[in-house]
């Protein structure tokens, strides 16, 4: 089965959630970063989607009617159901039917194929560097780390997403919904939730109920941990701007202060090193402490002195003259 989409639940659904459920609304996608502009493709804007939730619930049933009854339960708690395709044939079939996004345990070429020059995502799986370089160079715009728990979970994929930061990464297999945040933190886009959501006892007795109660948690959690991912990434930018403000301030104020001193014949330079003119330095501002290259006056200011080394940089005078 491939991906069911809300088109495909009404009218076939005949189960309706329970009354608190019901009152209840999905909360908006949380983005990390903006909203995906309208110029998007379909396969682009659903990936944006699927980062955006950070949660896709993957279902395996024994029967058609029993996979769109559970997938509609899944669909009405806010979460994204997809099946899983093994060939291009069936891909073929599941794209017929109105699924937006496929995915497989390996990465199949024929679908990867049929899809590049369709409006369908699709998830290969992958497991080491090179499955996820190659998948990613083929056209695969996200992959599938499959199976996720066998190979360390958290730890694994928190390794393997550093050396390819650009490339988006689903976490799949043995993924509880409590680690969802984890996950997510650690560097995956987001995660495929299976029997987390779709519990064995509650689909062998048609409890639809239940499962729409997982897929909810599962999706609330999915999306605070974006939501925090997307907190930390707005104030590492932040951060990141006001560091290389401050160094701009800083060089400006070094310029200054060496002009200032080589006009006064305290120091020669060049492009690349900064001497001081030991001799005038130490006559003029009478260091206190010969033993140490920073000291201060009576009134605290910080003085240079008995410094007769090159600096390599000016950056390095920095600390002498401020």
């Amino acid at each position: 089965m491939a991906t069911v989409s809300n088109s495909l639940c009404s009218p076939p659904c005949r189960w309706r959630p329970a009354t608190a459920l019901a009152r209840w609304s999905p909360p908006r996608p949380r983005t990390r970063g903006c909203s995906p502009p309208p110029s998007l493709s379909s396969a682009e804007h659903t990936l944006a989607q699927i980062e955006n939730s950070g949660v896709i619930a993957c279902l395996r049933a024994s029967s058609p009617e029993l996979a769109m009854e559970a997938a509609c339960a899944a669909l009405r708690a806010g979460i994204s159901v997809v099946g899983t395709v093994l060939n291009a044939k069936d891909a073929q079939i599941a794209i017929s039917a109105g699924a937006r996004f496929l995915m497989s345990p390996a990465m199949v070429k024929g679908i990867l194929a049929d899809t590049l020059a369709s409006e369908v995502l699709y998830i290969p799986g992958v497991m080491t560097p090179t499955e996820i370089l190659s998948a990613y160079d083929a056209g695969a715009k996200i992959v599938k780390v499959y199976p996720v728990s066998a190979l360390g979970g958290i730890s694994y994929i928190s390794a393997i997403q550093k050396p390819f930061p650009h490339i988006p990464m689903v976490a799949s297999q043995g993924v509880t919904i409590e680690s969802t945040g984890e996950y997510i933190a650690h560097g995956a886009s987001a995660v495929v939730l299976s029997e987390a959501i779709f519990n064995k006892e509650a689909m062998s007795r048609c409890n639809f109920d239940l499962i729409s109660q997982l897929a909810l948690k599962a999706s609330l959690l999915g999306n605070e941990a974006v939501k925090q991912e997307t907190d930390k990434e707005k104030t590492s930018k932040r951060n990141c701007n006001r560091v290389q403000h401050c160094t701009v301030i800083m060089e400006e104020k070094v310029y200054s202060i060496i002009n200032l001193f080589a006009k006064g014949g305290f120091i020669s330079y060049s492009t690349e090193t900064v001497t001081l003119n030991t001799a005038l330095v130490t006559d003029c501002l009478r260091p206190l402490n010969p033993r140490e290259s920073i000291a201060r006056d009576k009134k605290g200011y910080r003085r240079p002195f008995y410094v007769s080394r090159p600096f390599k940089c000016f950056s390095c005078v920095v600390d002498m003259f401020l």
